[in-house]
């Protein structure tokens, strides 16, 4: 079976991990590549120890940030990417990260590159070949310069379809995704695979009770990112605690300054003070946000796979999102939860007051089934074995 056979077949039909996982041969020096440090932390290190405890060496390549720190506790060495500017621009600047990369991959002698977020999956993989590196990239999302209109998306294009014909193989997080860049030519469909997001430790986020008080708790958590649906979230929750006063709604997640689609630190401080909202900052762990809350809300834009939604679900959270790649791969209507259309706040506060409404065993009922659904598809262990089982193929070449 082919590994795109292999991956489909995982992400479909729910295979179990026993079923694909190999006896992977060691030594392969494996970089992981992606824009910031706390990516790794929250999202690559199940993988990370997986491929280690496989004989792989491992090495973190990353611009530098406090969540160093629980890399190099991990036992894993790091290098610094000194040239990454995540939302910069400036083509001189994108070549000196070319040239960093290539170097890095040369002088530590690297056989396979694991790059995620945009400016690794491009300048890694125009990188690699100059280096005898080989190339797996995640395509997480598709990102705010892909997905709005304009010069920058039709560079960004160019620059996917020149990296991804030099990658052995790309993963997607999504089939919309994925078939938008077949359509589009941005990638042959010989290269591309699914993967069921990132994975969520089941374990860790254990299922939790939830009460009829909590039923009447409402919570977003992300970025505050115009494209995550922060104005929708905020604009759903003022119209309905007029009608329904027992609603709260909290807001988990930082503003980004170098985003050009963040809310601006004022305009949240009015959100607050007008009492729309109840403001908690970015959390390191979002465990006790989620056990508190009743119903979990998402009305972003686009997504690759929303790790908050797995979340959510694993914790037994019916969710509310927007009918988006991404989303919609992880909400089912009459399952787990509700589905609307994005950048309609009507609609959104609509299904936000059914859920909200319900008997309570039937809210239970549906959290249960979102638990059901996250074990049978989304658990990190199947995104492990998918991987393993790529990395294994290209081991044995």
């Amino acid at each position: 079976m082919s590994c795109s056979e292999v991956s489909r077949k995982f992400y479909l039909n729910r295979l179990h991990p026993k079923d694909i996982l190999p006896n992977i041969k060691s030594g392969m020096r494996i970089a992981l590549v992606v824009n910031a440090a706390w990516n790794v932390v929250n999202f690559r290190m199940p993988l990370l120890r997986a491929l280690r405890d496989a004989g792989h060496q491992l090495l973190v390549v990353c611009p530098e940030d406090p969540a160093v720190v629980s890399i190099k506790q991990e036992g894993f060495r790091f290098l610094p990417l000194t040239t990454l500017e995540r939302k910069g621009q400036n083509p001189l600047t994108d070549m000196r990260l070319l040239r960093e990369l290539a170097r890095i991959y040369r002088q530590e002698q690297i056989d396979l590159a694991l790059q995620y977020t945009i400016k690794p999956v491009i300048y890694g993989s125009l990188a690699a070949p100059r280096t005898g590196t080989r190339v797996i990239n995640t395509i997480t999302g598709l990102g705010y310069a892909f997905i709005n209109d304009g010069i920058t998306q039709k560079i960004v294009k160019r620059l996917y379809r020149l990296a991804l014909a030099r990658a052995y193989r790309t993963f997607f997080q999504n089939e919309d995704d994925l078939n938008l860049f077949q359509q589009q030519r941005l990638i042959d469909p010989g290269s591309a695979l699914l993967v069921p997001g990132s994975g969520v430790n089941t374990r860790h986020f254990g299922l939790t009770e939830i009460t009829p008080e909590q039923q009447q708790r409402v919570l977003f958590i992300g970025r505050l990112l115009v494209d995550k649906g922060i104005y929708e979230f905020v604009e759903a929750a003022s119209r309905l605690r007029e009608k329904y006063p027992a609603l709260t709604f909290t807001v988990v997640g930082a503003i980004d300054p170098n985003n050009p689609a963040s809310v601006p630190s004022a305009v949240l401080e009015q959100w607050v003070n007008a009492g729309i909202i109840d403001y908690r900052g970015q959390l390191s762990d979002v465990r006790t946000a989620i056990a508190e809350a009743g119903l979990v809300v998402l009305p972003s834009y686009r997504e690759g796979l929303p790790r908050v939604l797995l979340e959510a679900g694993a914790m037994g959270r019916p969710v509310v999102t927007t009918d988006v790649p991404g989303c919609r791969a992880v909400a089912r209507p009459g399952l787990n939860g509700w589905i609307v259309p994005h950048k309609r706040a009507d609609k959104l506060a609509e299904a936000i007051a059914v859920a909200v409404q319900l008997p309570h065993w039937e809210f239970v009922r549906i959290g249960l089934n979102g638990r059901k659904v996250i074990e049978d598809h989304y658990a990190e262990e199947h995104v492990i074995a998918v991987y393993r089982e790529l990395i294994d193929d290209l081991n044995a070449d």
